[in-house]
C-alpha cells in the first residue's frame, strides 16, 4: 500500500484521522499534518468535510467536539415544557422571522419558540447530541432550521443534504476548539521535524485498524514490517510527495527492483530523506507505530 511521508500507511492515516475526528482525539491535528506533508491535501479535505467540518480555515481545521453527558441526552429527548415568559420572549426574534405557515396556530408557535430555545441552550453548552435531537425532531421546514442554525452562527452554510447538513452545522457550532495560536504553534513544530524519525509522533491508534485498511484485512498471523523495514521499493508507489521525489531524482523501478542513476544519486537521495538511517536500523518500537501483525482474525 502506498506510504506516507513518515512511512505511514497511507489507508491507515487517512482512517486514524476519521477515527480521532469521532472520538475527539486532539491527534487528529498530527494526523491531518501528515497527509497534508505528503501532499493528500484531497484526502484531507474529503475526510474534514464528512464529518461536518465545512469552511474552515487551516488552522481551524482540528478541534476536539465537546461531550455531552448521558444526562443532557436525557433531559434533550423529554417532551418540552413550558417556559417562562422571559425565556418565552427571547425566541421572539426567531419566531417573527418564520413564514407566517409555520406559526399560524398558537401550538405552532409555541412549539417554534420551544424548538428555538432548545437548540440555541443546546448549542451554547456545546451538546452536540442534545442539538441534534432538536433538529431531527422539529416539525419545523427545513428552512426554518436553517434561519434558526444561522441565528446562533453567522458562520454556518448550506451543504449537502438538508438534514446531513444541519447536523454536521451542529457539529461546527458546538466544537470546543483550543485557541488557534496554539494549534499552529504544534503544527510549526512538527514542521521542523519533517523528515526525521521523531517526526513519527504517534501510532496508529487500534480502533482505526478497520477491514478497509492494510493490517485490518491483514490475518494476525501476518506481519507487514518488512514494508517499514526496506520502503525503498514502495515509495514509486507511494504518497504524492514519493512519486514527485523518485521522479525529481530520476529513480526507476525495474520490477521491485530500485534503479539509481548512479551512486551520488543515491547517496545524495539517502542524506535528503533518511537523515535518521534507513528504518531497518530503527527500533521494534518506532517500526511498530506503523507496522506489524494484522488485526483480522481468521475464523477456524
Amino acid at each position: 500500500m502506498p506510504l506516507t511521508r513518515h512511512f505511514y500507511e497511507l489507508d491507515e492515516v487517512r482512517s486514524a484521522l476519521r477515527t480521532c475526528l469521532r472520538v475527539r482525539d486532539e491527534a487528529a491535528l498530527f494526523w491531518l499534518w501528515e497527509l497534508v506533508v505528503s501532499r493528500e491535501e484531497d484526502f484531507a479535505t474529503a475526510i474534514l468535510e464528512s464529518e461536518g467540518f465545512y469552511g474552515l480555515d487551516t488552522d481551524d481545521w482540528v478541534t476536539r467536539y465537546s461531550n455531552g453527558s448521558v444526562h443532557d441526552l436525557l433531559s434533550a429527548c423529554q417532551q418540552p415544557t413550558k417556559r417562562t415568559f422571559a425565556r418565552r420572549a427571547a425566541a421572539e426574534p426567531f419566531v417573527a422571522l418564520l413564514n407566517p405557515v409555520e406559526t399560524e396556530a398558537e401550538a405552532a408557535t409555541e412549539a417554534a419558540a420551544d424548538f428555538w430555545l432548545g437548540l440555541n441552550d443546546a448549542c451554547k453548552r456545546k451538546n452536540v447530541l442534545a442539538a441534534t435531537w432538536y433538529i431531527k425532531n422539529t416539525q419545523l421546514s427545513q428552512d426554518a432550521v436553517w434561519m434558526a442554525l444561522a441565528l446562533i452562527d453567522s458562520s454556518v452554510r448550506t451543504r449537502g443534504g438538508p438534514l446531513e447538513a444541519q447536523v454536521a452545522a451542529v457539529k461546527r457550532i458546538c466544537l470546543g476548539a483550543p485557541s488557534v495560536e496554539a494549534a499552529q504553534k504544534q503544527w510549526d513544530t512538527w514542521d521542523n521535524l519533517i523528515g526525521r524519525r521523531s517526526a513519527r509522533q504517534y501510532a496508529i491508534p487500534d480502533g482505526a485498524l478497520t477491514p478497509e485498511t492494510t493490517r485490518g484485512a491483514l490475518p494476525t498471523k501476518y506481519t507487514n514490517i518488512a514494508d517499514i523495514r526496506e520502503p525503498m521499493g514502495l515509495l514509486a508507489e507511494g504518497c504524492r510527495f514519493w512519486k514527485t521525489a523518485i521522479q525529481a531524482a530520476g529513480i526507476s523501478m525495474t520490477g521491485d527492483a530500485v534503479c539509481f542513476p548512479d551512486d551520488d544519486v543515491l547517496e545524495n537521495f539517502y542524506e535528503q530523506y533518511f537523515p535518521d538511517d534507513i528504518p531497518d536500523e530503527w527500533s521494534a518500537a518506532d517500526q511498530q507505530k506503523s507496522h506489524g501483525r494484522g488485526r483480522l482474525v481468521e475464523k477456524s
